[in-house]
This record gives structure tokens, C-alpha cells and sequence, in this order.
């Protein structure tokens, strides 16, 4: 049982990194020019500048974190 949580908690965190180096809202910072995830930076709004504009790092989180509880659930029915 601690190898499938182990496994499924490492494959969440794997389909976290994927989720937010491909889709997730990337901004600039229009008076420093600097990256960031925020909509306000600089106490001024931000430039959108990839990803999906409502796909921001929570909803990364959420998505990494029921994916790992979806691996789980996948691996335990398919060993036991």
C-alpha cells in the first residue's frame, strides 16, 4: 500500500509539472517586465502572454492533486 500512495502521489506531482509548463496562464509584468502567474503585479495588471487565461497555478494544484488520488485509485483496483 505505501508503494501505490508513494507511485500515485509522484505521478500527481509529475502531471502537475506537465499541466503548468504547458497550459497554465503565463503573464508579464507590464511595468517591470517580469514573469509572473499573477493577473496584478506592481499594483498593475499583467499581459497575458501564454496558456489558458483561467488555468492559473490553483488549478494546477487541484488537477495534480485529484490526479494522484485518480492514479491511486486506478493502481488499487488493478493490483487488488
Amino acid at each position: 500500500m505505501i508503494i501505490l500512495i508513494t507511485l500515485s502521489g509522484f505521478m500527481g506531482s509529475i502531471v502537475d509539472s506537465i499541466l503548468g509548463a504547458s497550459i497554465q496562464a503565463k503573464f508579464v509584468c507590464t511595468k517591470c517586465d517580469k514573469p509572473t502567474e499573477r493577473v496584478m503585479h506592481c499594483d498593475q495588471a499583467t499581459q497575458h502572454t501564454s496558456g489558458i487565461l483561467w488555468f492559473d497555478n490553483d488549478w494546477v494544484n487541484v488537477a495534480g492533486t485529484l490526479s494522484g488520488g485518480g492514479i491511486f485509485l486506478l493502481l488499487y483496483y488493478m493490483w487488488f
